[in-house]
């Protein structure tokens, strides 16, 4: 039985695109978010959640840790509003300490980071969900990775709920792959009905 060179390809292709989806999902940073009790969709409350983020392919290296809200806040007001870290793996941070940035060193026997945060909602305008972005800088201030995550209000309720989120820069790269899968997949056909266009089959 003849091998054919084009479905060869597509095979190689396919153990390629397989491995490289498996390898990224290894290292996919999660992030889960749960709100206070009392949170409050109210215009310019005050909120709390706590979290975790797993740094398990950063373990045994110091990485700084920032975050943001993607809410529209007022210019004017957007460093007392915009979210800080409170607590760090069950350490309360000093008022005066308090910001947007944390470094963290994860351990290679628990490599997860523990944090709680507070923030204010805007005032002049409401909103039903508050956007999270956690970015991982190494000590050159270069991003490893980033993660996202939201907390929601669900219809009919006031209060939030939590997600798990996938790491952004791994959802990019699997729908590039698979943009460049498809590309290939339809270059070879095309090249094959050339072909049997030139033999007369």
């Amino acid at each position: 039985m003849r091998i054919k060179p084009h479905a060869v390809l597509i095979t190689v292709c396919l153990l390629l695109f397989g491995s490289c989806c498996t390898a990224l999902c290894e290292t996919a940073g999660e992030a889960v978010i749960v709100p206070e009790e009392n949170w409050s969709w109210d215009r310019g409350a005050f909120n709390s959640f706590s979290g975790q983020i797993d740094l398990s392919d950063c373990a045994g290296n110091e990485v700084t840790v920032c975050i943001s809200a993607g809410i529209p806040y007022n210019p004017k007001e957007e460093q007392d509003d915009m979210p800080v870290f409170t607590s760090l793996n069950g350490s309360r941070i000093v008022m005066t300490k308090q910001n947007d940035t944390v470094r963290f060193a994860p351990d290679p026997g628990n490599a997860v980071m523990t944090f709680s945060v507070s923030f204010r909602l805007p005032e002049k305008q409401r909103v039903q969900e508050v956007p999270l972005t956690f970015l991982v800088k190494d000590a050159d201030g270069n991003v490893l990775k980033t993660v996202s995550a939201r907390i929601g209000k669900e219809a009919g309720e006031s209060g939030g709920s939590f997600y798990i989120a996938a790491d952004i820069n791994l959802i990019t790269i699997i729908i590039a792959a698979s943009a460049a899968l498809v590309w290939i997949l339809v270059l070879i056909r095309g090249l094959n009905e050339k072909k049997k266009k030139r033999t007369g089959e």
